[in-house]
């Protein structure tokens, strides 16, 4: 199966090298056991060489154009009215309807679209075809994708960027396209979209639509009909490759079944002792069970992640019970899942990086805030006084100000250089929409990974009463 974007992208760079003329050991995986974590290759070509123009002998340039005129132009004016996340829908919906694509395009849409009976297949599909392809839009086609196959999940995107100096069709900025690791399919689809004399302008529009659904189908997160995320501006980093929890109005499921109902805002009350929800339990601590033994055998640390996705109008006390959970089953870190503008996914961490949830080092003084109906109280555990930042006059999500959060996190930060932690405490009803938006709050915008964080360790409490 499939489990996220680097398993696809590994799959096509190893069939790729291999169809290239490039040497796979006989040790090296199978398309369909391919994953992350592979040793870093040395660059692939020269960094920021120019790109020479990739011939034009290819059998996939047609005499005449595949691609109907009138229909890419209103897909176009579809694609550049509608919201991020519609678009990803969309562009696989008409694009095909718009083209006589090729194999290679079909079956990748196929195998992406949500709902696909085929969308999990460890399989990238008609491989020569996508090398012809690639050979396209890619000069250096073959060394950029035996680096790609021999590196580590976090470097392939940069590799192929960079490479194949796909910056030339400014379709999206490098940072963005690295961080979210996208794949390659997007690229060969705009370069295949150029030959067929679509016009730059519009190919672009569509490309961008195509990252977008990349992004969300090769994504870990596959919400269930009704779970509605909490959208953020920016998704921050990527999502962890730990198994993932969905938490809906109806229940929890995780594994691809449904673990346990929710009825009347409330887990099935035979399925919860002390907080601990039986069988969600059962399914993590199996999960963590086996990527502690693959860990162990690559020599590496165990991440001790775990998805959380989350309807945005769950009360904070439904998510308690599972935190507790997932906490027992010992992952210390919970990604939890959000929607972002752009039309993609993303997570805002919480927990230690490298100890246990609740018992991370404090370097300084942590911001404490309370989250209540009144905003949020905000103080440090020893301050007698805590600042109250009231409720705008407001309807929903936005009636608490999270930019005055935002600002007093700033504030702490200048006042204490060292401290990078924040423990927010939400009153039981608070929705899980507002505890995410204040956490990323706290987070700050630039944060990804560490880096440019206001305060970058956020820990969530149960607010004593």
């Amino acid at each position: 199966m499939l489990r996220d974007r680097d398993s696809w992208t590994l799959a096509l760079a190893l069939a790729l090298s291999v169809a290239c003329g490039g040497s796979a050991s006989p040790s090296q995986p199978s398309e369909a056991e391919a994953g992350p974590g592979e040793p870093s290759p040395a660059e692939p070509g020269r960094e920021g060489a120019a790109a020479a123009r990739p011939s034009a002998s290819s059998s996939l340039v047609p005499e005449l154009a595949a691609c109907d005129d009138r229909r890419i132009h209103s897909l176009v004016d579809v694609l550049r009215r509608a919201e991020p996340a519609r678009r990803a829908e969309l562009v696989t919906q008409y694009l095909l309807d718009a083209c006589e694509a090729p194999d290679f395009l079909r079956y990748y849409v196929e195998v992406t679209t949500p709902g696909s009976e085929s969308r999990r297949l460890a399989t990238t599909g008609p491989v020569a075809q996508q090398q012809q392809a690639l050979r396209r839009v890619c000069p250096e086609a073959e060394a950029v994708m035996r680096a790609v196959a021999a590196s580590a999940a976090a470097e392939r995107s940069g590799i192929l960027f960079d490479g194949c100096h796909l910056d030339r069709f400014d379709v999206i900025e490098r940072e963005a396209y690295v961080r979210e690791r996208g794949s390659p399919l997007p690229w060969i689809t705009h370069q295949w979209l150029l030959d067929q004399g679509v016009a730059p302008a519009d190919a672009v529009v569509i490309t961008r639509a195509m990252i977008v659904h990349d992004l969300r189908a090769t994504s870990p997160i596959d919400p269930p009909a009704g779970l509605v995320l909490p959208t953020l501006a920016d998704g921050f980093e990527r999502l962890a490759d730990g198994p993932v929890v969905y938490v809906s109005g109806s229940g929890i499921e995780a594994s691809s079944r449904l673990l346990v109902r929710i009825a009347d805002g409330a887990i099935e009350p035979a399925m919860v002792a002390s907080h601990l929800v039986g069988p969600l339990f059962d399914v993590v601590a199996e999960e963590a069970d086996k990527d502690k033994q693959i860990a162990e055998a690559r020599g590496a640390d165990w991440d001790a992640a775990v998805v959380i996705v989350a309807d945005e109008q769950l009360p904070f006390s439904i998510l308690i019970d599972v935190y507790y959970t997932v906490g027992r089953a010992e992952y210390r870190r919970w990604d939890l899942g959000v929607a972002t503008q752009a039309g993609g996914y993303g997570r805002v961490p919480v927990g230690g990086h490298s100890v246990p949830f609740g018992s991370t080092p404090i370097v300084g003084p942590p911001l404490t805030v309370i989250i209540d109906p009144g905003g949020f109280l905000v103080g440090t555990p020893d301050d007698p006084s805590p600042e109250r930042l009231g409720v705008r006059a407001a309807i929903g999500h936005d009636a608490w100000d999270f930019e005055a959060l935002a600002r007093r996190a700033v504030a702490h930060r200048e006042r204490h250089p060292d401290a990078l932690s924040a423990v927010v405490m939400p009153e039981r009803d608070t929705p899980h929409g507002v505890i995410v938006r204040a956490l990323a709050a706290l987070r700050g915008p630039e944060c990804h990974g560490e880096q440019d964080c206001i305060l970058p360790q956020l820990q969530l409490a149960v607010r004593s009463e």
